[in-house]
């Protein structure tokens, strides 16, 4: 105000007097008094408070994209592949168009893997010939083909690609020249992936600038940390806080930096992108938040009275900006006594509770005014946020806060606080705003006791003040967490493959329980079981590995269902081996369940269990038919008989009920014949020179055919399989029989073949010998009292010439008898009468002869007597001789008819 008394200044005042003054006097005087003018800020004011804005600026490098990686997979589940396919390259973006290129399934990769007449087949060099490959330079690799001899290309295209070029498009593949066989019911697949789409790969060092001064190298992924220390080292940077986002795309970083001691506005910070490799690689800066600070006002206004000249009074005015910076002092954080004076905060496992009320306070009135973060971390444990409620207070409380970390990283951008609630539970939370608002949100903050842990826990509470850069003393609060018992967990494939009667490795099933004893005190129990195969373990399963089958100690080699109990580290080592086998001839979808049981060792709540599956597909394989053939040496016939193939029988696991078999059925000796032709065809008959109905080859036989029929029909066929010996031919003969399926039920059209042979033995049966005449109508004549010689006449037996012949000497009786005349045999050439012949004439002999002609005793020995009958034993070649000189001598006065009578005897 006025003063009533206006003092006269001599000298400087030794502390500040007001808030506003007014100094008249002389000129000089008045710059006198001015050159000492002091300002100094009221107690507890500075320029942070009421809502100053700390700059932000985000610094990010980024580079263009040049490289190019797809993968072409060929792939059949039958079969072997064969054929070729073709690649489209669609270079349109570079200008260069497209075009194909036509491979061979099993193409050498590069022009470094083809061989001596293959140069030009390698995937590599047929991409290379394609017009539309312009500036790109092409690396193939292949993986080892498959059981099938499937395979996948992995191709490399690098050079000549831009970012701005809108990038490769991806190989159109076309596969309808890939096949897998004659018979083959599948169809083959080629598909395309992009593995790499081209991003480029930074790498080196970058500089950034600040008022004038570089900070030195910063590796392209440096950390927080590394960057911010690099700034703060230049003499015109303060305490920076720093945080990283990245990799993108192209493996660039975003680091976002914060000025905690420049008030105000600050320079733009540039970079030097000159170390960074990468195509076109680049680093730039921009403000995120342009800072703000609340400045005081030193107004001086100067006015001349008008006391020279016209015009009237003279002013100027002058306005001086004064920011005025903080001198904080160390935040504190409080936390209030728990409930009933407790050490403790209590809760079970599992559970949550409301943590005890934070405070953070400050000697410091501005601080009211300036922001404040708050770190709440659980060892153990987790914090979580309350949902939000109806609350209006509570919606404008949680809108103002900001986090800005959890789980120790830092979050870009921050989130609010009603969004934190949604995050769920957090190792950590760090929450920003102002003291009053942070300290009423930290009020409601849960505990959260995570599974798996049980005992002490503890959560530390820290507080740090930005604008200072000065942070309290850690609080703690105590947590007691009650053990329950927590479920066990088990992972498994999903799926496991594998073809009919082949084993196939599980593998990767893995069971783990938070409160089991790894040293085997809480052993855990998992039960294995499948429907349709068995299930194996390693031979050996280690010590303190209890394997219970089906309720009961048992074999670990084969079982459909077991329960295995050791410790989880056991249990994983043997759980890694376990196989599966399906059941034999048998394929379709089985599933492997697994439970595992924790056995209730930890906590309260009992024994718990978790369960998972693994879903098995068999396919199917074509089984070969199976043949069943009589017992060895059980088929045996009389010479001239036949016998029936018991126990002959075909079958089939797999065998379609409508689609026909084949059996081709030969032997060397003898006939064959079906024993049912219901639904047979005969394709060939006897070696292919006979052509026979299916009634015949039931009927009348074949020695060799080849039948088409259902398997139910060629059961029947064969079950009374006939075997005919050749006639008077006695021995060992084999029946050949092979059989062919032509598929399975399952639609596997390959063909499995099998053979089986039948041994028939034919025994010997003595045949009746034979007489022989050289002519039907065979007759003789002579003069009375003349001679005839009866020559004409021989005899056959068929034993003595078959191999086991019942005739041991090989040797016949052959008796002749004429009525009116006698017999003798003419010499010839001075040989015996019959050459190597014994001639009967005892009676026995004759009357054994002549018993077959029905002669008497008494008659027979007078006809030997008169020369009429005569009887010789001998080989059936000198018997024939013998008979051939014969000679006929009638009685004397005789004329008319006589009777020449031959008859033969086999000595069997």
């Amino acid at each position: 105000g006025e003063a009533a008394a206006p003092p006269q200044l001599a000298a400087p005042l030794s502390t500040p007097q007001w808030r506003s003054v007014t100094v008249r006097g002389a000129l000089a005087a008045v710059n006198a008094a001015l050159a000492g003018c002091t300002y100094r800020p009221l107690p507890l004011f500075n320029s942070a408070a009421g809502g100053a804005t700390l700059a932000v600026q985000a610094v990010e490098t980024s580079a263009q994209r040049f490289r190019h990686i797809q993968t072409v997979e060929i792939r059949t589940t039958r079969g072997a592949l064969e054929g070729t396919f073709d690649l489209t390259l669609d270079n349109s973006a570079a200008g260069e168009g497209a075009d194909t290129a036509t491979v061979a399934f099993d193409a050498p990769a590069s022009i470094d893997d083809e061989g001596v007449g293959e140069e030009g087949t390698s995937v590599e060099a047929a991409l290379l010939a394609l017009t539309s490959i312009g500036a790109l330079s092409v690396e193939v690799k292949v993986s080892e083909p498959d059981l099938f001899g499937g395979r996948t290309y992995e191709i490399e295209f690098f050079g000549g690609l831009h970012a701005n070029d809108g990038g490769l498009a991806p190989l159109v593949a076309d596969g309808s020249g890939l096949g897998c066989g004659v018979g083959c019911p599948v169809t083959p697949t080629i598909e395309v992936e992009v593995v790499d789409d081209g991003s480029s790969e930074l790498s080196g060092e970058f500089a950034l600038e600040f008022g004038g001064a570089s900070t030195t190298a910063i590796a392209y992924d440096a950390g927080a940390d590394t960057v911010a220390e690099a700034l703060e080292a230049l003499p015109t940077v303060g305490r920076v806080a720093v945080t990283r986002n990245g990799p993108d795309a192209q493996l660039g970083f975003t680091w976002s930096v914060t000025f905690l001691t420049e008030l105000g506005p600050q320079p733009l910070l540039t970079g030097d992108a000159s170390g960074l490799g990468g195509v076109d690689a680049a680093v730039s800066a921009r403000d995120v938040v342009v800072g703000a600070v609340t400045p005081d006002t030193v107004t001086v206004s100067v006015t001349d009275h008008g006391m020279f000249g016209a015009g009237g009074e003279g002013t100027d005015e002058l306005e001086i900006t004064v920011t005025v910076l903080p001198i904080g002092t160390a935040p504190a954080v409080s936390v209030a006594p728990l409930a009933g004076g407790a050490r403790e905060l209590s809760v079970v496992e599992g559970d949550a509770a409301a943590l005890p009320a934070f405070a953070v306070e400050s000697d410091d009135d501005a601080a009211a005014d300036a922001a404040v973060t708050i770190t709440v971390s659980a060892r153990y444990g987790g914090i979580m946020v309350p949902a939000l409620d109806d609350d209006v207070a509570t919606a404008s409380l949680y809108a103002r806060l900001s986090v800005i970390a959890a789980d120790g990283a830092a979050l870009s951008p921050p989130l609010t606080l009603a969004q934190a609630a949604e995050l769920g539970v957090a190792a950590s939370l760090t929450i920003a705003g102002l003291p009053a608002d942070v300290n009423a949100a930290v009020r409601d903050l849960l505990y959260v006791a995570r599974g798996g842990h049980n005992g002490i826990d503890t959560v530390s509470v820290a507080a740090h003040a930005p604008l200072t850069g000065l942070a309290a003393t850690p609080a703690s609060v105590a947590v007691r967490v009650s053990a329950v018992n927590n479920a066990p967990t088990v992972t498994a494939p999903e799926t496991a493959l594998t073809a009919e009667d082949v084993p196939v490795l599980i593998g990767a099933i893995v069971v783990a329980d938070p409160d089991a004893d790894e040293d085997g005190d809480g052993p855990l129990a998992v039960t294995l079981s499948v429907e349709h195969g068995t299930l194996s373990l390693p031979a050996v399963v280690g010590d303190h590995v209890r394997v219970s089958v089906d309720d009961r100690d048992g074999s670990v080699a084969a079982f459909s269902r077991a329960t295995v109990t050791a410790a989880a580290a056991r249990l994983n080592a043997a759980l890694a081996a376990v196989r599966y086998t399906p059941e034999r001839d048998w394929h379709g979808a089985d599933t492997l369940d697994v439970v595992v049981d924790d056995q209730g060792h930890s906590g309260a709540g009992g024994a718990l269990a978790a369960s998972t599956s693994v879903a098995i597909t068999v396919t199917p394989i074509n089984d070969a038919p199976t043949i069943a053939t009589p017992a060895p040496y059980s088929v045996v016939l009389d010479e001239d008989g036949e016998a029936v193939l018991r126990g002959l029988s075909v079958s089939d696991v797999d065998a379609d009920p409508n689609r026909a078999m084949e059996a081709t059925l030969s032997c060397a000796r003898g006939v064959l014949l079906l024993s049912s032709s219901e639904g047979v065809r005969v394709v060939v008959a006897d070696g292919g020179g006979g052509s026979i109905s299916a009634a015949d080859a039931a009927a009348s036989g074949f020695a060799s055919a080849t039948i088409q029929a259902t398997l139910a029909d060629m059961q029947a066929a064969l079950a009374g399989l006939h075997y005919l010996g050749a006639s008077d031919w006695t021995g060992w003969d084999v029946v050949d029989v092979t059989i062919r399926d032509f598929g399975d039920d399952a639609g596997d059209a390959s063909v499995r073949v099998v053979t089986a042979a039948v041994e028939v033995r034919t025994a010997p049966v003595n045949d009746a010998p034979a007489v022989v005449l050289a002519d039907a109508g065979l007759r003789f004549q002579l003069v009375e009292g003349g001679d005839a010689l009866l020559s004409g006449v021989s005899v056959a037996d068929v034993d003595p010439s078959q191999a086991g012949g019942v005739a041991a000497d090989g040797l016949v009786t052959v008796v002749v008898s004429v009525t009116h005349g006698s017999l003798r045999i003419r010499d010839a050439e001075g040989a015996p009468a019959v050459a190597g012949a014994t001639v009967l004439h005892s009676l026995g002999d004759a009357d054994d002869a002549a018993a077959g002609m029905g002669v008497t005793a008494a008659k027979a020995a007078a006809a030997i007597t008169a020369g009429r009958v005569l009887s010789f034993r001998a080989t059936v070649d000198d018997a024939n001789s013998a008979l051939g000189r014969v000679v006929f001598t009638g009685d004397a006065h005789f004329n008319g008819g006589d009777t020449y009578h031959v008859w033969g005897r086999d000595d069997a």
